[in-house]
């Protein structure tokens, strides 16, 4: 069942040339290698002319290095697993090309990672005695979907209509009234260039609650588009305030989470001062693709676009316009973010405010189960908004799920027993590919305790295609079997996640071992050997009152880069269409 689970987070190991001591490289095990390592074993001794051991003048045994704890609970990470291929297949079904997802659960009360999917995934024992080159090639290669890539937190993609909060928070903040009724027509109209709602729908006159709920595009384009122009339009003088823009950085979009995994990607918004930036370090890029184009491209058609893209770059990309303030606003554009941002953002507004940092280890305990050291919540700092505002988007989201783009998804979903689901879908274009689906959630919406967000690259809409899967996730968290609900059938023993680490016996196993992941409170441990030249593989273990997992096999991390679903060099601008 563990083969190949959370390969994305328990990465690999290398020996280290002379000694040949195992060293962790990648994933939690490069992050805590110190924790984990412990300390080789040495003998020292004197040797006749003949070679025969005449004295023993060192003699060190080795010390095991420590388990590390972690958050991560095999039983809902299981099911994530299960709820990800799922959304995989759910893609496919609608004939989308669906090729790549995650799916990250955290407790938004402290930052911890619950489970962490991501898809394509491979089986880490590949890495055991070393890999053929042709078969990392493989994992590597774009066609085969990359499975090295650890999609939650180095994939980088349009955020679409999951950003609108970031918007609605800047908009209140700069003095509109949310409970005003603002026009939402099927398209906005700047400089004779229409940009239009999903399917170009209008819903009349509607509030920021309403337009959050529907994802109303033209809403959130009048407001960008006010703002730009109060910050001095196409030719500002002096400062400028870029509500938008603020609001997105106080929200840790366009910097690392700091989750305890390397490799993550920081993701990227842009505004005024930083267009022109990149415009400086990028021109002549552009300018170069502007006269050569995009020959590597195979199709002719999304060639001719993108060398569009850089020759218009080329000639104005120092200019911030009225519609990349609009594209902006919802989420398209120059806009990119992991989705492990996306999850941290949500918890944010879920918790009122804290952007705690991911994290994976919760402690350091030795093979006798001594607590070495125990890794505390560490928050990242405060958004931008105030406590009125983030109360304001709590209840603005969990209308979506009532009456809004998840309805669907959660019809007969006993809503009111679990204290709601507050959700935004999205649905963000990528030029030249199938829409990028996204669902970014917290439960309950009244007290929330539980962030779930939903990715899938080319999937098509965010409530078909990944809507499902969290409704199954949040299902199996609060034990729901129809529409009833009953915490002792929750996959989280006792109905909530542990606070209590694991007991480990003086042999280094836990006090209830058992391998079978199916068993209550079962405890899975290495035990330790007495060894000179190394010390025993360190292992990484979940708390008491889930279904631990001992770490194995390897995996590298790529260059996150590779994540991002916009060819190097290029970014296109959204002008129609929509974002849901």
């Amino acid at each position: 069942m563990f083969k190949r689970l959370i390969s994305c987070v328990f990465q690999h190991l290398q020996s280290q040339e002379p000694s040949r001591r195992i060293r962790g490289s990648k994933g939690l095990e490069q992050q805590y290698n110190d924790v984990l390592m412990g300390r080789a074993g040495v003998q020292q001794v004197a040797v006749s002319r003949s070679g025969n051991v005449t004295d023993t003048l060192r003699d060190e045994l080795a010390i095991p290095g420590d388990n590390l704890v972690t958050s991560i609970d095999a039983k809902l990470q299981a099911v994530v697993e299960k709820q990800l291929a799922a959304a995989l297949e759910r893609g496919r079904e609608q004939d989308k090309p669906s090729d790549s997802g995650t799916i990250v659960v955290t407790d938004v009360t402290n930052g911890q990672v619950l489970a962490m999917a991501s898809a394509p995934t491979y089986d880490p024992e590949v890495w055991v005695g070393g890999i053929e080159d042709a078969e990392y090639t493989r994992l590597t290669a774009e066609k085969e979907g990359n499975p090295l890539l650890n999609r939650a937190t180095q994939g980088t993609y349009a955020p679409a209509s999951t950003f609108k909060t970031v918007s609605a928070a800047a908009a209140i903040e700069a003095g509109y009234d949310p409970n005003k009724n603002y026009a939402c027509p099927s398209s906005y109209s700047v400089g004779g260039q229409a940009f239009r709602n999903y399917e170009s729908k209008s819903y009349g006159s509607i509030d920021f609650a309403r337009a959050l709920a529907v994802s109303c595009d033209t809403v959130f384009y009048r407001l960008a588009h006010e703002l730009w122009k109060d910050d001095g339009g196409i030719n500002p003088t002096g400062s400028s305030a870029e509500a938008i823009y603020q609001e997105a950085r106080s929200f840790g979009l366009g910097e690392r989470t700091g989750i305890d995994i390397p490799g993550e990607s920081p993701g990227r918004v842009v505004g005024r001062e930083t267009k022109i930036a990149d415009y400086t370090e990028r021109k002549d890029d552009f300018c170069r693709r502007a006269e050569q184009g995009y020959p590597e491209i195979e199709s002719a058609d999304r060639a001719e676009l993108l060398k569009s893209y850089a020759q218009d770059y080329c000639a104005e990309g120092d200019k911030y316009r009225a519609g990349d303030a609009l594209n902006f606003a919802i989420g398209q554009g120059d806009t990119v973010a992991t989705p492990l941002q996306i999850n941290t953002l949500y918890a944010a507004i879920a918790n009122g405010g804290t952007l705690w940092k991911p994290q994976l280890a919760k402690a350091a305990v030795s093979r006798e189960g001594q607590v070495r050291e125990e890794f505390a919540p560490v928050s990242n700092g405060q958004v931008d908004a105030s406590d009125t505002t983030l109360s304001y988007l709590r209840r603005a989201l969990t209308t979506t799920s009532e009456t809004g783009t998840t309805r669907g998804v959660f019809t007969d979903f006993p809503l009111s027993e679990v204290g709601g689901v507050a959700a935004k879908t999205g649905t963000a274009e990528v030029v030249g590919k199938t829409s990028t689906a996204w669902v970014a959630s917290f439960a309950p919406a009244t007290a929330p305790k539980y962030a779930v967000t939903c990715m899938v690259s080319q999937g098509g809409t965010g409530s078909g295609t990944c809507g499902p899967s969290v409704r199954a996730i949040y299902e199996a968290i609060f034990g729901v079997t129809g529409q009833t609900v009953n915490p002792k059938k929750s996959v989280l023993i006792g109905g909530k996640p542990a606070t209590t680490l694991p007991q480990v016996s003086s042999d280094g196993l836990g006090a209830n071992s058992n391998p079978d992941p199916a068993a209550t409170d079962a405890e899975v441990a290495v035990k330790p050997k007495k060894r000179r030249l190394a010390p025993t593989a360190p292992s990484t273990a979940i708390p008491g009152g889930e279904s631990p997992v001992v770490t194995g096999g390897e995996s590298p991390v790529p260059d996150p880069a590779q994540g991002v679903e916009t060819p190097v060099g290029v970014v296109p601008s959204r002008t129609s269409g929509a974002s849901q």
